[in-house]
């Protein structure tokens, strides 16, 4: 507002104007001897008489005008802590999932730096037995034998193809920005509520994308989904795996174990193990066929690893069960090629499932 005489000066002026209207209104009265002109005169006089200019009313005024200003403040101020208080939630939800991220990142990292089980033992025993394996089995069989042999060299090459898929795919910066523009926007808007029931209608039809959540997806939008089910298996991503990884040392183990006792004469050592593996379509292929049919989407990747890459079958079950039995006929045998890697093979896995097997009769 401005200051007292400013204020007054302006006032004055009005007054006087006011005061003009009001003689010209009166006036008009009485030379068209007309009694209507007359309300518009008595009108102004009354504006002219309230219009006061005095430092008392100046002070009035301001005092009003702050007083109405004040009003103003605290009812915004009022909105913005009751908007605050209703964003609450939301906002210490937002900050959990990106310390949530960041965690996840780590685990990526990690599980970047796993070095996977490269099974070049076999194929340098395979290569250096060729001709005794050849005349004590057969060429059909050497060829079954070579076939394994890529068959767990494959294995641990997919298992590296996948993990780095999931890595390059799951961009936790991304998804940082994502999540952002999505606490950004309008969660009462018509789009967003709408978004909501779309993401939970896929719920129900048992959609996988957002099985792997932690804590209910219900209510969340599809960014929010989709984060929540990536931060649900950031805690599975390492221990899968490293299973993955124990299992290529395992069949690794088990297909030398299976070129010894060919090589003693073991032969029904031999085709147990041959069948175990022709069981796992390590000698056609199929497995491969399944996995690159699965491969398709982020959440069909992370199925796969979940649900193991490749799950050893019965057959493989009763070979785990008669590990211990296994590795002591391979340590009778006093064969050059058992060394301490192939027995250390068998027992890792072995005892990987002994423990899995405890834990879930215990759970």
């Amino acid at each position: 507002m401005k200051n007292f005489e400013e204020w007054k000066k302006e006032t004055l002026i009005s007054r006087i104007i006011v005061l003009i209207l009001t003689i010209v209104f009166i006036s008009f009265s009485f030379i068209f001897n007309s009694p209507w002109w007359l309300v518009p005169g008595i009108l102004c006089g009354i504006i002219t008489w309230n219009t006061k200019t005095s430092k008392k009313e100046y002070d009035r005024l301001i005092n009003e005008e702050e007083n109405k200003i004040q009003k103003e403040n605290e009812l915004k101020e009022n909105e913005k802590k009751n908007l605050e208080e209703k964003e609450k939630p939301r906002k210490e939800k937002y900050e959990e999932r990106i310390n949530s991220l960041d965690i996840l990142n780590k685990k990526l990292e990690t599980l970047n730096d796993l070095e996977c089980w490269n099974p070049n033992e076999s194929k340098r025993l395979l290569n250096e037995n060729e001709h005794n394996l050849s005349e004590k089995l057969g060429d059909s069989d050497l060829h079954k034998i070579l076939k394994i042999v890529n068959f767990v060299s494959d294995y641990s090459k997919e298992i590296d193809l996948v993990r780095n898929s999931i890595i390059n795919e799951i961009n936790v910066n991304q998804l940082k920005k994502s999540l952002l523009i999505d606490f950004e926007r309008n969660h009462d808007s018509f789009e967003v509520i709408g978004e909501k029931l779309s993401v939970q209608t896929e719920i129900l039809e048992g959609s996988n994308l957002f099985k792997y959540a932690k804590s209910g997806v219900y209510g969340c939008t599809r960014t929010e989904a989709l984060i929540e089910s990536l931060i649900g298996i950031g805690d599975k991503l390492i221990p899968s795996f490293e299973i993955e990884i124990k299992k290529v040392q395992y069949l690794e183990g088990l297909c030398i174990s299976m070129m010894i006792f060919g090589i003693e004469g073991k032969k029904l050592r031999y085709f147990e193990i041959l069948e175990s593996f022709e069981k796992l379509g390590a000698l056609d292929s199929t497995w491969q066929k399944k996995i690159e049919y699965k491969l398709t989407s982020i959440e069909s990747k992370l199925d796969v690893i979940i649900g193991e890459i490749i799950n050893l079958n019965g057959k493989m079950d009763d070979l785990i069960n008669n590990g211990e039995q296994i590795i002591k006929e391979l340590e009778s045998l006093n064969s050059n090629m058992a060394s301490s890697v192939v027995i250390q093979s068998l027992n890792l896995y072995q005892n990987y499932k002994i423990n899995k097997n405890t834990q879930s009769l215990k759970n």
